[in-house]
């Protein structure tokens, strides 16, 4: 069974944190050379939404545009302020897999 193979998990895990890291890190260099927003990394956390980063509409998009270039994915809709950290890494995550 594939899941009993602790070193393939541990190594799966490793994969997905790091795509979180490329993520994080695309993140807050469109935030910071694009739009002009500072972002302390180290108080950033997945539970921080977009709209707590003063992100509006324009900016989600120029954000959107700018990871859909960065990765070569295809982000089909536009998050809105609600939207956390966790849950745009999830969707570029997934234009990825697509």
């Amino acid at each position: 069974m594939l899941n009993s193979n602790p070193r393939y998990t541990r190594q799966l895990t490793q994969t997905e944190d790091d795509m979180d890291e490329d993520v994080l890190g695309a993140f807050t260099e469109v935030l910071t050379n694009e739009l002009g927003v500072q972002v302390n990394e180290n108080t950033l956390t997945k539970s921080t939404t977009l709209g707590e980063l003063g992100l509006g509409r324009e900016e989600l998009e120029i954000l959107t545009n700018h990871m859909n270039g960065l990765f070569a994915v295809r982000i089909r809709s536009i998050p809105d302020a609600d939207c956390t950290l966790k849950e745009f890494i999830t969707m570029v995550m997934e234009a990825a897999n697509e």
